[in-house]
């Protein structure tokens, strides 16, 4: 039996993600939950995580097979040697998880959302307890992105921010767990976010009945 919950936080590059991350992160701990913070990705695996970094550097374009190879063993170990260890300690919290490597591979390399997402379910990859769906407008998404103290990568372009925000759309709909979609808006209200979303997922057992 697990002692915490499976969340993780889903949405296109500069919605804010990393941030609303750290204010769920907070009320799970002030409630008195042990609570973990895992990436999208493990690393453990040497060419795997070569084949990811490569890709998502831009350093080469991938193979798609070699690419949904990679990023199967990747969540496989993922799921088995950080997040299933953890969710009986805590709750677990992603940044990113299966999602978003089905979003961007199907916009950025033409590898289907729905072949990668049955893929994962097949190999019996960690399935969350919850997915905070988080949105915005594209052009707040950029915004946010060219703010930061680094260049942006080649998949924070507007157009390709738009084109994944297209199939994460499509994969919420289809999506059978449990979402909670969240519009985060300019700027960061950390009220609203703690009332709408942490207070609800951390105060209540109703959303994961």
């Amino acid at each position: 039996m697990t002692a915490g919950r499976f969340v993780v936080f889903e949405g296109v590059d500069g919605v804010g993600k990393t941030t609303l991350r750290r204010l769920l992160h907070d009320r799970i701990v002030a409630h008195g939950h042990r609570c973990f913070i895992v990436g999208q990705h493990s690393w453990l695996e040497v060419s795997a995580a070569r084949i990811l970094i490569d890709s998502r550097e831009h350093r080469r374009v991938p193979n798609p097979t070699i690419l949904r190879n990679a990023s199967i063993q990747d969540k496989v170990i993922h799921s088995r040697e950080n997040i299933t260890p953890m969710l009986h300690l805590g709750w677990v919290i992603a940044d990113r998880y299966i999602w978003s490597d089905a979003a961007y591979h199907e916009a950025l390399y033409g590898i289907r959302a729905e072949d990668t997402l049955e893929t994962y379910h097949s190999n019996n990859v960690a399935v969350p307890d919850l997915t905070l769906y988080i949105t915005a407008d594209v052009n707040d998404a950029d915004m946010r992105i060219r703010g930061r103290s680094k260049q942006p990568r080649h998949y924070e372009r507007p157009a390709i921010l738009e084109q994944v925000q297209a199939v994460y759309e499509r994969i919420r709909k289809q999506w059978i767990g449990r979402v909670l979609e969240y519009r985060n808006e300019q700027p960061l209200d950390p009220v609203r976010f703690d009332v709408s979303v942490g207070r609800v997922v951390v105060g209540s057992t109703s959303i994961f009945n």
